[in-house]
């Protein structure tokens, strides 16, 4: 009867680890203090091993702003995937959400582009999970 069990609970155990749950890859979390347009974040490193979206979240910030994603190429001109809106000021948090730029071992960044009605923004937290 023990054994039943216990070979139950090494099943799902191994279930469990080749499964898993699906976490994003990875994130990092930073701040401004008086950022500029043409402020570039860190660059991280996207392996491309799932599916996720690449999500850049501001939140409490002193203005909304427009934020556009990079691809670092090295050898190259870095590949844009686009620039979208970030309301955090007018929303007191917000998402901009760029889609899986897809497979690969490659280095991404994002810059800022505008700022609405200001020289500068300060964002308590930013939250970056590709």
């Amino acid at each position: 009867m023990i054994r039943k069990y216990v070979l139950g609970a090494v099943a799902l155990v191994l279930a469990l680890s080749v499964a898993g749950p699906a976490f994003a890859e990875g994130s990092w979390v930073s701040f401004y203090d008086g950022a500029r347009v043409g402020k570039e974040s860190r660059r991280w490193v996207d392996k491309g091993l799932n599916d996720n979206n690449t999500v850049v979240k501001f939140i409490d910030c002193t203005s909304d702003t427009r934020l556009e994603l990079w691809r670092d190429d090295t050898f190259t001109f870095d590949n844009s995937f686009g620039q979208l809106g970030n309301p955090c000021f007018s929303n007191g948090s917000a998402d901009s959400v760029w889609g899986n730029p897809g497979a690969g071992n490659n280095r991404y960044y994002f810059e800022i582009v505008r700022i609405a009605n200001a020289a500068t923004i300060n964002v308590a937290r930013i939250e970056v999970s590709y």
